[in-house]
């Protein structure tokens, strides 16, 4: 949620700038996409309602996300986000393996 926050502040400033510098238009709708998928998957992780659908969305934005912006492993802070990235995945897949368990909105049976 945290980044969804940062990619609404940040929108004008860094996030234009990041896309175009790796050749993507940022007009064309990628900032509007990518907080829609942060926003809705986050949320349902966080109540528990669609969580496996919310994290095979987050996932399908993950991997290139990470393979995109991350993978300049001559800087130390790449290497870190890369990782971090890598351990979220971790996470999503448990979510879509077990489900939410039994808190949310719409606990699995």
């Amino acid at each position: 949620m945290w980044a969804v926050h940062r990619a609404f502040v940040g929108w004008r400033l860094g996030a234009v700038a990041s896309l175009s510098s790796r050749g993507f238009c940022p007009q064309v709708g990628y900032p509007v996409l990518t907080v829609s998928i942060e926003l809705v998957g986050g949320l349902s992780l966080l109540l528990g309602y669609k969580a496996r659908p919310g994290a095979i969305a987050l996932i399908v934005f993950l991997i290139p996300a990470t393979l995109i912006f991350h993978t300049d492993f001559s800087e130390q802070m790449q290497q870190i986000m890369f990782m971090k990235n890598l351990e979220i995945l971790g996470g999503l897949l448990m979510v879509i393996q077990y489900g939410s368990g039994n808190i949310g909105l719409r606990p699995d049976r």
